[in-house]
């Protein structure tokens, strides 16, 4: 379990602004530490400098640094995604979530808790769609982030069914190739959209 303290005092030396809003006994597992920033850590009022592009940029950048360093990865990668959230306005979501498709895997899962504390979850199942185009074991690489990031809420059930849907959602609006990778997310065969809807809204939860 981390020193929560400690960890503070590192992100003060990155010159990040914040005020705690709880202690959350969470597990901090390599990246993870990126991953698990917006609920360890709300940003007090930063002022965004510059445009949104040069935002995103910064923040891209932030991250490519933060996975270079051998000693400091999580501390450099947790204040990058904290201050990407202190600096970014709802109405700028729907940019970032375009920014986050483009990149690579990592960049979309460091950015997906920012919608979920905002309490969006259509952008998570698209963004986790596109991270997990590539690659294989996509139904244990999406659940146990889930349940890593997730898994202490107290709401955790219900925010998981509110993603299944979400996931259904884009199944039933997205191509082919789109419905392959959502299907097996959920370790199943590609189906109809009103099957995979009926198979959501029946299984309980966003998970098989």
């Amino acid at each position: 379990m981390p020193d929560l303290e400690k960890l503070l005092k590192r992100l003060i030396q990155h010159d990040v602004e914040f005020v705690l809003i709880g202690r959350y006994a969470m597990m901090m597992r390599g990246f993870s530490a990126v991953l698990l920033a917006c609920f360890l850590i709300g940003a007090s009022d930063l002022h965004a400098d510059g445009n949104l592009d040069a935002r995103l940029l910064a923040f891209e950048k932030a991250m490519a640094a933060a996975l270079r360093s051998e000693s400091r990865s999580d501390e450099l990668g947790l204040a990058a995604v904290v201050k990407l959230e202190a600096q970014i306005k709802v109405a700028e979501f729907p940019k970032l979530e375009a920014f986050a498709s483009e990149r690579d895997g990592m960049l979309a899962f460091a950015v997906m808790p920012i919608f979920v504390r905002h309490d969006r979850l259509d952008p998570v199942a698209r963004l986790a769609t596109r991270a997990l185009t590539k690659g294989e074991s996509r139904e244990y690489r999406m659940w146990k982030w889930w349940e890593t990031m997730f898994g202490e809420r107290p709401d955790f059930e219900r925010l998981s069914k509110r993603l299944g849907l979400a996931f259904a959602s884009a199944y039933e609006k997205g191509d082919e190739a789109t419905r392959t990778v959502i299907a097996d997310i959920f370790g199943k065969q590609p189906m109809t959209a009103v099957e995979f809807r009926r198979f959501i809204e029946t299984s309980g939860k966003g998970q098989k």
